[in-house]
């Protein structure tokens, strides 16, 4: 894939270096002839008329030309191994060695305590004056 990218600009810094000195040197080359031709037509038509402002003016209307490219240039590079499953199983061997909590329980019974204070009593007073029946019994009855 680096030729791809190399089409589009992307390159490492060596590729880089000598692409720019190329481009420099051609466009230096390119300059000089331009020049030289702008030099020429001065000369040739110095005697017909023909100013340096007519020939730049001449120059300044050509048109660009252009230039229909597809990017990238280069194609993929590409290269695989097929694939490969290999599945290495070994059943595993698992032993338990379960060791049961063991809890010791110790039995304190309840007690209770009973402690009386005072032992229940009844005590009946009467404060009244007696009552006769009939109220005619009674020894200072008044009719």
């Amino acid at each position: 894939t680096y030729e791809a990218r190399k089409s589009m600009g992307y390159m490492n810094i060596d590729d880089f270096i000598k692409m720019q000195a190329a481009r420099g040197k051609q466009n230096m080359l390119q300059k000089t002839a331009e020049a030289a031709e702008l030099g020429w037509q001065i000369s040739e038509n110095y005697d017909k008329g023909v100013t340096i402002s007519d020939l730049v003016a001449q120059r300044m209307a050509q048109q660009p030309q252009l230039a229909l490219d597809f990017l990238p240039k280069g194609g993929a590079q590409l290269s695989w191994d097929p694939a490969v499953c290999d599945i290495n199983y070994q059943p595993g061997d698992v032993q338990y060695r379960w060791e049961w909590p063991t809890t010791k329980y110790q039995y304190i019974p309840g007690s209770i305590d009973v402690k009386i204070l005072q032992w229940p009593s009844v005590n009946v007073e009467y404060l009244g004056s007696p009552n006769y029946v009939p109220p005619s019994s009674a020894p200072d009855y008044q009719e």
